[in-house]
């Protein structure tokens, strides 16, 4: 009898390529892209996902809905945006749910970037998930960020935002 683990416990499903900007001082990482995400091939591609307005506020340009604009927000600046898992098996959208989970490879990533200064974590999951497995160069900080999760909602857009704005320090030389 032939059974897949997608009867068992739902599909595998893969993250998304680094997105960067030149010479990333900064590397934000998720846990692993929700089902919205996944199906429109989008970093935080939920509508109500409160990534894209932090990062335009904190990054001092309008927002724009256009995912293009998006990625050239990210792209103009010194930072990076990935997630901790490389895929996993995941019904649905949440963290808690997520099973077999396989982690990006980071050393190419960090031995190609040495002037990275701080990895900020959209969310518990992801700083969890990473510290467990990841050994971090010499000198990077780690920054745990409220997650920007729609289902995240224990404090306010204005307390989201200035703990995101921790990470403005370390885009600077």
């Amino acid at each position: 009898m032939d059974i897949t683990i997608s009867h068992i416990e739902g599909q595998f499903k893969l993250s998304f390529p680094p997105l960067s900007g030149p010479a990333p001082r900064v590397l934000i990482l998720g846990s692993m892209p929700g089902e919205e995400s996944l199906k429109q091939v989008q970093y935080y591609g939920h509508p109500r996902n409160y990534f894209w307005p932090v990062m335009f506020s904190l990054l001092g340009k309008p927002f724009s809905p256009k995912y293009e604009d998006k990625v050239c927000l990210i792209q103009e600046q010194p930072v990076a945006l990935w997630d901790v898992l490389a895929g996993c098996i995941r019904k649905g959208s949440l963290d808690a749910d997520i099973k077999n989970a396989e982690l990006n490879n980071f050393e190419p990533f960090f031995a190609a970037n040495p002037q990275l200064r701080a990895i900020c974590f959209n969310g518990k999951t992801a700083y969890r998930l990473f510290v467990k497995s990841v050994k971090v160069p010499a000198g990077v900080v780690l920054l745990p960020m409220p997650s920007t999760s729609p289902a995240y909602q224990q404090i306010t857009a204005a307390e989201r935002l200035a703990e995101w704005s921790k990470m403005l320090q370390y885009l600077d030389n």
